[in-house]
């Protein structure tokens, strides 16, 4: 009797927030859509303040086995996370020389609060963003300004 094949994490290769992610013709994601990096509240808005719907594209390579992912948002500085997607994958079909790729729709992202965020992704209860073993420097957690409606406090679109 085979042995089951190990669990191995996978490696997030690349981590884009941005409007939209059009797909080619084979159902792949093509064409990152104005990523984000800043957000400004509208006018009015002081706390939460939630965004037209955005996407979280991501690239994950050499991970064996299913997992179960989760996209959360944290205040840089906080320990409090806030899941706002998830999403389960076999990792096993996936290709060791080209990175699996997802595009997740975030339509619980909320803003609490003009401050600076992070959007973090985990593979069961792993960070992606943590060094390991076979990932000495991983992908830094995506960051967010989220300015308030008034102006003071920079120049965001």
């Amino acid at each position: 009797m085979n042995p089951e094949p190990e669990r191995k994490l996978p490696t997030l290769r690349l981590a884009v927030l941005c409007e939209d992610v059009e797909e080619d013709g084979t159902e792949r994601p093509a064409i990152l859509w104005f990523p984000v990096h800043t957000l400004r509240f509208p006018p009015g808005v002081s706390r939460n303040y939630r965004p037209p719907v955005l996407t979280l594209y991501i690239q994950l390579q050499g991970g064996r086995g299913l997992y179960f992912f989760r996209v959360v948002l944290r205040m840089v500085g906080s320990a409090r996370e806030v899941t706002i997607a998830h999403f389960d994958d076999d990792l096993d079909a996936a290709d060791e020389v080209f990175p699996l790729e997802r595009a997740i729709t975030l339509n619980r992202l909320v803003f609490p609060e003009p401050d600076v965020y992070e959007l973090l992704v985990y593979a069961n209860a792993v960070s992606l963003h943590e060094p390991t073993d076979h990932v000495p420097i991983p992908f830094p957690p995506i960051r967010v300004a989220v300015l308030p409606a008034d102006g003071t406090a920079g120049g965001a679109i």
